[in-house]
């Protein structure tokens, strides 16, 4: 849903933000249920991976593929970007710990898991 409203704000090619923030959603979650674990290093290290492909990826399509410029766009614009979105993390991180936590105390899982 948040690549599609990213989609109608941004305007690129409708539902590039939202195919790609899909599969690397799915990528992430399926590694984050089989891999790894849900720490804080965890999310920053994937906020920040996925953040940078889908940077590069946008860069490449839109950018370098249509002839539009060089290094300057994804230097100036989208890395720093991403950069912005870090500091971001830690604050989505611990609300959705602190929501985790009070659905927990009330019985209900998030995970699927057995209380």
């Amino acid at each position: 849903f948040g690549g599609l409203l990213w989609d109608i704000e941004g305007g690129l090619t409708f539902g590039f933000n939202a195919l790609f923030l899909m599969i690397l959603c799915v990528a992430v979650s399926m590694l984050i249920q089989n891999l790894f674990r849900r720490t804080l290093m965890s999310a920053m290290i994937f906020c920040l991976v996925v953040t940078l492909v889908h940077q590069a990826a946008t860069w490449f399509f839109f950018v370098y593929i249509a002839g539009r410029g060089t290094a300057f766009p994804l230097l100036s614009v989208l890395l720093p970007s991403a950069a912005y979105t870090i500091p971001f993390m830690f604050v989505y991180y611990f609300l959705c710990r602190a929501i985790n936590s009070k659905f927990r105390d009330a019985g209900i899982s998030m995970d699927g898991s057995e209380l």
